[in-house]
């Protein structure tokens, strides 16, 4: 099935009725660690001990970490398949706050966005990009699948940086084609390891928008 935004938002919404809307989802995320995965990853890049320490800290609670990674998966596939394509326009709508979903439940929570709607607010992209990694270091799965989630979940995030929609009762405006396009062309070849730099945020911060989507930040990768 070709992708639609009707599609998306059917996507999203059993996205969210099957992980935060969840509750025995939400006993396995903060019983993982999850809640606090990107403050982990910060601390370990921080501190020098990055990857070792990382996996330490989610090492004993590997199983659920696999329910989490299966609970993703499944999702994904029941909705979008395993067609990458379409996979990435359901995050350009996500990132550009273009789904609208008046269904009962998303009563003062209608555009389906990652959450927040300042850079002061927003951690979703860095505990999802965090999770990745986790569920990466601890051979969950398919790891290239991982990896190309990954791709989009970063690339959502600088479409959501630069966008910054809000929740109103009305989809957001989407981008205009040139310049959604050279976000596609900023990020979506971007290699794992200068994707990772991105969520390096200065400051000790751990969550937030980047602060030039359009721009990445370039380090040097040894």
């Amino acid at each position: 099935m070709a992708y639609t935004q009707d599609l998306g938002r059917d996507f999203w919404y059993d996205f969210d009725r099957a992980t935060q809307g969840n509750d025995p989802f939400i006993l396995i995320f903060r019983r993982s660690g999850a809640r606090r995965i990107q403050r982990t990853y910060m601390e370990t890049r921080d501190g020098g001990s990055y990857p070792a320490a990382f996996l330490d800290s989610v090492q004993a609670r590997r199983e659920d970490w696999i329910t989490m990674a299966d609970v993703q998966t499944s999702t994904f596939g029941q909705f979008l398949g395993s067609n990458w394509n379409d996979f990435q326009l359901a995050f350009e709508d996500f990132g550009q706050g273009t789904l609208l979903d008046t269904r009962p439940g998303r009563e003062g929570d209608p555009i389906h966005m990652m959450d927040g709607q300042t850079s002061d607010d927003v951690v979703g992209y860095h505990r999802w990009h965090a999770s990745i990694r986790a569920t990466q270091f601890l051979n969950i799965g398919d790891a290239e699948w991982w990896e190309r989630l990954d791709t989009l979940v970063g690339f959502a995030w600088a479409v959501q940086s630069f966008a910054q929609p809000i929740q109103q009762d009305a989809p957001n405006q989407p981008l205009p084609q040139a310049e959604l396009q050279k976000l596609r062309d900023a990020w979506l070849p971007m290699a794992p390891a200068m994707r990772d730099a991105q969520f390096d945020l200065p400051d000790g911060q751990d969550f937030g928008y980047h602060p030039s989507p359009m721009e990445p930040v370039v380090v040097a990768i040894v």
